[in-house]
């Protein structure tokens, strides 16, 4: 059996984990699922997005630096159309999560009426097609011409993907900010917020920059030995300092405009997020995202030492669980989160996750762990990638 091989097992197990979990909670509370899927679903999703963000952001600033990461990144963005089928379930299930879609519950609401044109089933579900399109087509073609050029050794392919970044992003942006109120924001169809799509963005980049750090200690002890250096390290360190105080200048100016503003519409959200019990999570996001990795990575050799990339990097991934927990359950739990249910909201995130990590994996079967044949390979740590690993 292959090393990769050897790597789909664990997910393959968790997946299996996480469908019992969710099979017998589907009987226990069909409802509950839904809420625990649309969580893990949002969860996994933009830890991929900020993968597609990280790899367009290192073509358009031409960075030498990231070329080995941005491989793992390009990896990763096979799960995008394991993302788009789980978005399916929610689709069939539309009502039960969006409340705007039950007409017995929005007739005579003169605030849905005036949504209505933008909020109704068929232009939601345009439009979420439109988003998978726009990811999964950039997804495609970043990765395959990378790919690619592992292959042919084209250094045109390398201008290529940097031309498509550019707009790359803007659309990029667009899709992801829509969605982030398509999916998230609506689930209260009353509240608003222009800054929402801004701190989903900033939740993803600095979510998948965690797995990035996860995937440089692991095969810098591995299959990248020599490959991957304390800079390599270091570099991915300050990137993660620099978005989590990024994703704290976000949060924060997203709940001191709506303090500021006091209108009704907006502060029903935030005060309902903002008290017991779900005070307690949010302060728990704000430490995990923001305290632990601005305090501990703040000292330039801790960004260079492989444990402490790794526990920041943990404290992240679950911060990041915990903040999509608080932007979708309260929809459901105003008083807070069931404890005696938490295990559905485990099984889904096993589930969604373990599929993605496993088609990942499978998907990344015979590919070289860092580009073979880049033209910026001389400038990355580790200089010498041409006898770079295979999965």
């Amino acid at each position: 059996m292959t090393r990769t091989a050897r790597l789909e097992l664990p997910f393959l197990g968790a997946a299996g984990l996480g469908l019992l979990a969710v099979a017998v909670g589907a009987f226990v509370a069909p409802v509950h699922v839904l809420h625990a899927h649309l969580t893990a679903f949002a969860t996994v999703l933009t830890i991929v997005l900020g993968m597609l963000f990280f790899v367009m952001l290192q073509h358009v600033t031409d960075a030498g630096w990231s070329v080995v990461p941005r491989r793992w990144a390009e990896l990763v963005l096979a799960a995008l159309p394991v993302m788009a089928l789980a978005f399916l379930p929610l689709l069939v299930f539309l009502p039960h999560l969006w409340h705007w879609a039950d007409p017995s519950i929005t007739a005579g609401d003169p605030l849905y009426a005036i949504k209505s044109p933008y909020l109704n089933v068929p232009f939601f579900v345009v439009r979420a097609v439109v988003y998978f399109a726009i990811w999964i087509l950039l997804a495609l073609r970043l990765r395959g011409g990378s790919l690619r050029q592992d292959e042919t050794g084209e250094a045109a392919l390398s201008f290529g993907m940097r031309r498509l970044s550019a707009p790359g992003l803007i659309l990029f942006g667009l899709a992801l900010s829509f969605a982030s109120v398509d999916w998230l924001m609506s689930l209260d169809y009353h509240w608003f917020s222009t800054i929402f799509g801004v701190y989903v963005f900033a939740h993803a980049v600095l979510a998948a920059l965690a797995v990035l750090n996860l995937c440089a200690v692991g095969l810098g002890r591995g299959a990248l030995r020599g490959t991957v250096t304390a800079d390599t390290l270091h570099d991915l360190g300050k990137l993660t300092f620099t978005f989590a105080v990024f994703w704290a200048y976000i949060a924060f100016s997203q709940w001191f405009l709506i303090w500021y503003g006091n209108i009704p519409e907006e502060t029903g959200w935030m005060l309902a997020r903002g008290h017991a019990p779900w005070l307690a999570t949010i302060v728990a996001v704000v430490v995990g995202l923001f305290v632990v990795p601005f305090v501990v990575l703040m000292p330039a050799a801790a960004k260079r030492r492989p444990r402490i990339l790794v526990a920041v990097s943990v404290v992240i991934l679950v911060a990041h669980w915990l903040g999509m927990v608080w932007l979708v359950q309260p929809s459901l739990y105003p008083d807070g989160l069931p404890l005696h249910l938490v295990w559905i909201d485990a099984g889904a995130l096993l589930l969604v996750g373990g599929v993605a990590g496993w088609w990942v994996i499978r998907r990344a079967r015979g590919r070289a762990l860092a580009p073979l044949h880049d033209p910026r390979r001389h400038e990355a740590a580790g200089h010498d990638l041409s006898g770079a690993a295979h999965g």
